[in-house]
């Protein structure tokens, strides 16, 4: 594990750009309407590293260092832990030079400095970036967060290593033959640990799943279930992020709040991040270069599940029914797309807006609104 610790931001990785991309998608709208909030914003990275990537882009403390100057100024805090004193010092240069007066750096053990801060909060507006080495992060850390108070806000972004999670979960010990009892016994406690149960072992250890990616999907989805088990982050979803489309999964970025909003948002920006940096990975260097991934889009899926979900759920206006095939369908389609369904499912009658055209109302012109309601003609 020393080794990658040394080079986890030293090594210029294609799918860093697709963690990074994601991120920074986020903060500007996310810190934009935060900093409305009367309370005190903290912004916390809590594997920040040097600042910059092997490639001179900007690392995780830059961009949020920037999105939060240009959107929150004179509102936030931001803290930065690093356990290597090199990247610490590192980053101090990169943040002084780029003069930001509200950040601090910290260096000392992530875990630790973010459990002590995490127990100093009180009514602050909060966001949390876990990118951690490997699985270094337990779900006991962010027990507290959970249990916050209804009425604040708190954002959690954390990447969950696939290739170390299922090396840990293994039935045989890493680099062993033979089946080293108290070692894979010391892995399965850690992987316990990291996703907060042992219901891990229902997906890791199963013969019901036919490939690794499905095994993945289904433990993201119990971890999601997970986050929002006291019933203050109800709201999550998550991203893979690897190289090429067929290629292994390397991280999930996975993200819980309790507002929908953050669900439609991260939605969209993790919906064309990924199939941005997947379309142009597969295309690079071909004829199709200078094509769009949304070009290969096929609206009639979409269409055929706006008329499932207006049937299923009466009464219900475009927003709504739009957060519900969101929760269901997370990442899978975009917010434009689903208008762009809605109106092509009106124009061909498959549904029809039931709300009547009224001066001063909810609905003044022929165009639909979010406040809409639809039904199936009988």
């Amino acid at each position: 594990m020393a080794d990658y610790h040394e080079s986890f931001f030293d090594e210029s990785r294609p799918w860093s750009h697709l963690k990074n991309r994601i991120l920074g998608s986020y903060m500007t709208p996310y810190l934009a309407k935060v900093s409305k909030r009367r309370e005190k914003i903290i912004l916390i990275d809590a594997f920040a590293g040097p600042g910059k990537m092997a490639d001179d882009s900007p690392g995780s403390p830059l961009i949020i260092c920037k999105a939060a100057e240009k959107h929150a100024q004179g509102k936030y805090k931001s803290f930065f832990f690093n356990i290597k004193l090199d990247h610490h010092k590192r980053l101090e240069a990169t943040l002084e030079k780029g003069g930001y007066p509200s950040v601090r750096p910290i260096h000392g053990d992530a875990i630790a400095e973010l459990t002590k801060l995490i127990s100093s909060l009180r009514d602050e507006t909060v966001f949390l970036y876990i990118d951690p080495y490997g699985l270094d992060c337990e779900f006991d850390v962010l027990i507290p967060l959970l249990n916050r108070n209804t009425e604040y806000s708190t954002e959690i972004l954390i990447n969950l290593h696939m290739p170390i999670t299922h090396r840990l979960g293994s039935r045989k010990a890493l680099g062993s033959e033979d089946s080293d009892e108290t070692r894979i016994i010391s892995y399965h406690e850690k992987l316990t640990r990291a996703y907060g149960g042992e219901y891990w072992k229902d997906v890791l250890l199963s013969t019901e799943f036919d490939n690794a990616k499905d095994r993945e999907k289904r433990l993201i989805e119990l971890y999601r279930e997970k986050l929002a088990s006291t019933g203050y982050l109800n709201f999550t979803g998550a991203c893979p992020v690897r190289e090429k489309d067929d290629s292994q999964t390397k991280y999930f970025m996975v993200f819980a709040s309790p507002h929908p909003d953050a669900l439609l948002l991260l939605n969209d920006n993790m919906c064309k991040s990924f199939n941005t940096f997947m379309h142009d990975q597969a295309v690079k260097n071909t004829f199709f270069a200078d094509s769009s991934w949304s070009d290969w889009r096929d609206p009639k899926k979409l269409q055929d599940v706006v008329v499932e979900y207006v049937d299923r759920y009466k009464g219900c206006n475009r927003k709504e029914i739009w957060q519900r095939i969101v929760q269901d369908h997370f990442m899978l389609f975009t917010s434009s797309e689903y208008k762009k369904a809605m109106k092509a499912n009106c124009d061909s009658e498959r549904i029809v807006c039931v709300t009547p055209i009224e001066k001063g109302g909810t609905r003044r012109t022929q165009r639909l609104n979010d406040y809409c309601v639809f039904k199936v003609p009988e």
